[in-house]
């Protein structure tokens, strides 16, 4: 997608130049009989107006071409008799062109974003938080989970010393059968609203493994995408059931993010023989086609596909910031910030209700995740006016007075 910029320089030159057209019509007509005085004022207005005309050719904004003469070579008399004859015949219609055209750039600066809320629940579904599974830091051995192959067979990121580590930084291979040996020691038993389910067919591994392996449901990041979860107002329940064979740190996040950064800090431990509910809810934000009509610098975020990423289906600021550790290790390690990955406009809020821990009945790792209530409203993220209505004014010319213009002067942005 291309990045819409709102260049607000060639509505004021040409604005510019209709309204000093009228006044030199106006001064010249209706004064040069009545009031020497103003025997000044046009020829000053005409060099404002050659000056304007010159800044717009020297910036390469707007291109003027007059019938029948060459480019900026006619005298000052022609263009003064040429703009005369247009405005003379024709100076109601011009005047209600720059009226437009200034309303139009006025609404232009002036526009910005805001956030409408929607509360049609009843037409849309909630989805569930993307759910991130790793092994506990204590709990974790490569040797352990499978032989001492297995660890060169994922590439393993170690941001104390990631200058070594880039080399050795991959994509998994989709083939590779060591994800669900991984998978398969680490979960025992999943189930959806009281429904079982296949735990390694739908928890998927990422595109890279950070320190360990980590595997994701609902995530736009993983390999391979299956189970989507979602919540809607008729099915009231959303409760995600997980048990491990060892000690886990399970995180939260948007569906396009990854565990990486301040995500990494985010996450709820489930030690051996523990019972863990969390209860949640959750807001999205949603991105109105409207906000094509804004500036990046306006916006504050990015569009859905505005930013592409190399390693990454969608973006996200998270997956960013980690491709920026990859590429430009020397950066992230001196200020993240200068990665330039700012966050996106549909966003999900995720917010805590209740977190519990008890031990387990039948000493069982277990992990209990459930969405409070269906969401009952969402916000849309729009623009105050878009490029529809950006056309404020409609002026209807007579065929007689658009031939008229259009044989003088061609005014093109």
């Amino acid at each position: 997608m291309i990045k819409p910029r709102t260049n607000v320089l060639p509505i004021r030159l040409m604005l510019s130049t209709i309204i000093i057209q009228i006044i030199i019509y106006y001064y010249y007509y209706h004064h040069r009989h009545r009031h020497r005085r103003h025997s000044r004022i046009l020829p000053a207005l005409l060099q404002i107006l050659e000056s304007i005309l010159y800044i717009a050719q020297s910036n390469s904004v707007v291109s003027v071409t007059v019938y029948r003469f060459h480019y900026f070579d006619c005298t000052c008399r022609e263009m003064r008799r040429r703009f005369i004859a247009v405005f003379r015949s024709r100076w109601l219609q011009c005047a209600m062109v720059a009226v437009a055209l200034s309303y139009a750039s006025e609404c232009v600066i002036r526009n910005e974003p805001y956030w409408e809320t929607d509360v049609a629940y009843l037409h849309w579904s909630t989805d569930v938080p993307a759910i991130t599974v790793c092994p506990a830091a204590s709990g974790f051995s490569a040797d352990r989970l499978g032989p001492p192959m297995l660890r060169s067979s994922y590439t393993t990121l170690n941001f104390i010393n990631i200058q070594k580590a880039k080399p050795m930084f991959n994509e998994i291979d989709n083939t590779l059968s060591d994800s669900t040996i991984l998978c398969k020691n680490m979960f025992k038993n999943c189930s959806w609203n009281g429904k079982p389910f296949n735990c390694c067919r739908h928890f998927h591994s990422h595109r890279f493994i950070i320190e360990t392996p980590c595997f994701s449901i609902n995530s736009l990041q993983t390999i391979n995408k299956k189970k989507k979860l979602v919540v809607s107002h008729f099915s009231k329940n959303g409760e995600l059931k997980m048990e491990f064979n060892e000690p886990v740190e399970i995180s939260l996040h948007g569906l396009a993010d990854v565990r990486f950064g301040e995500l990494r800090k985010q996450y709820v431990t489930v030690n051996t023989g523990e019972e863990v509910e969390l209860l949640y809810t959750t807001r999205q934000i949603i991105e109105d086609v409207s906000l094509v009509a804004l500036d990046f610098t306006k916006r504050g975020c990015l569009l859905r596909d505005e930013k592409k990423l190399f390693h990454h289906p969608v973006y996200s600021k998270s997956a960013c910031l980690l491709e920026c550790a990859l590429r430009r290790p020397e950066i992230y390690a001196k200020n993240y910030t200068l990665c330039d990955c700012p966050p996106i406009c549909a966003e999900m809020e995720i917010n805590n209700i209740w977190n519990g821990t008890q031990r387990s009945v039948d000493n069982v790792t277990r992990c209990i995740l459930a969405m409070s209530k269906p969401a009952t409203e969402r916000l849309v993220m729009k623009a105050k006016k878009d490029y529809l209505d950006l056309i404020v004014l409609e002026v209807h010319v007579p065929k007689a007075s658009s031939k008229l213009i259009a044989e003088n002067v061609y005014i093109t942005i």
